[in-house]
């Protein structure tokens, strides 16, 4: 049987030297009572401490009172990304060597919260989003940005981007809305071998009151 004793101290933990026994995933823990810096007493399991899994009572979460804010979600997420290896995005993110610079939530929030706050007053809360104006390097304040999820989605990695007239366009979405043409018939023009150029250039043609894409021979020729 694990001994503690009264007044060991593990990290932040104090051990008060009451012990449980506790059924636990069909085995039986011992629990023992511990009072953290912040004096919140808390029961938690021996092995636990002894392994130096847990070293608080979490109350460095709440420190900031505002670990139940939005932007303390999404510094969060920043961090499961970049080094927990259970996230669903990790992989992409260690394969990058992307990494979190902030030392911690205090120093994203004293380096981001003037910007989130203009951004949610014009677009709301579910539209600011952080983002990467470099998608290959690390999240730091100088490479980070509000955004919404429109311009989030438009700064994929996985986009296919054009060059038209001189300039980038990060997807066909934003190169369409920007001359006003039909995103279908681009699409399908490209499909079929045309250049950028001359998909775009290309006046569409009408048939039988719906939008036509191709030209007047490819039309005859199908027809």
């Amino acid at each position: 049987m694990i001994k503690a004793k009264k007044w060991d101290v593990y990290w932040k933990l104090t051990l008060t030297g009451a012990i449980e026994r506790r059924l636990q995933w069909k085995s039986v823990a011992t629990y023992v009572e511990c009072v953290c810096e912040c004096w919140a007493k808390k029961w938690i399991c021996l092995n636990s401490l002894r392994r130096w899994i847990t070293k608080g009572c979490w109350c460095q979460n709440y420190s900031h009172l505002m670990s139940k804010t939005r932007i303390y979600h999404i510094y969060d997420g920043i961090c499961q990304r970049c080094t927990n290896s259970r996230c669903r995005e990790w992989l992409y993110y260690w394969g990058k060597w992307v990494k979190n610079l902030w030392n911690g939530f205090e120093d994203f929030y004293r380096d981001m919260w003037e910007s989130y706050e203009i951004h949610v007053k014009e677009y709301g809360e579910r539209e600011t989003t952080i983002d990467r104006i470099d998608s290959n390097w690390d999240y730091c304040k100088e490479n980070c940005r509000w955004a919404t999820r429109k311009e989030q989605n438009n700064n994929l990695t996985s986009n296919r981007k054009f060059v038209y007239k001189g300039k980038m366009y990060q997807t066909l979405t934003s190169l369409c809305a920007t001359y006003w043409i039909s995103k279908p018939a681009v699409k399908w023009r490209l499909e079929a071998g045309w250049t950028i150029e001359k998909a775009m250039e290309t006046p569409l043609q009408i048939h039988h009151k719906k939008e036509w894409c191709g030209d007047t021979a490819t039309q005859k020729k199908t027809s």
